[in-house]
């Protein structure tokens, strides 16, 4: 399951982040912090799709569990809005048909991934 997630995170934070010329590795207040604007975002595209909440609760409960109390509340909401702030302006400029054309796709494919049981080793 912890894999299955893991990719959940990668897949979907790099579906709509900046190439980053940060070389250091991910730090869990760093990996947290990506879960979070995760969350944001997929929370975003089911209300703007009028999707069932199915994929942010898999990932708000991940959330909870891994990364309870490592960010401050200041940070969880300065990245929340900054990421409400560019998906809202997307949706604006696009329009909810194309948005949600290119956005639930990505969201199908993470909440199908997410859905599979983890495999044992």
């Amino acid at each position: 399951m912890k894999y299955t997630l893991l990719v959940i995170i990668l897949f979907s934070t790099s579906l709509s982040a900046e190439p980053s010329n940060n070389t250091k590795p991910n730090t869990s207040k760093q990996a947290c912090a990506e879960l979070s604007q995760s969350l944001t975002r997929n929370t975003a595209v089911e209300s703007f799709c009028k999707l069932e909440p199915k994929l942010s609760e898999k990932i708000n409960f991940m959330y909870k569990k891994v990364c309870n109390q490592v960010l401050t509340e200041t940070e969880i909401k300065q990245s929340a809005d900054a990421v409400m702030l560019e998906l809202t302006e997307t949706y604006k400029t696009m329009g909810e048909g194309a948005f949600c054309k290119k956005f639930v796709s990505d969201y199908d494919v993470l909440l199908e991934i997410s859905s599979r049981p983890s495999q044992k080793k």
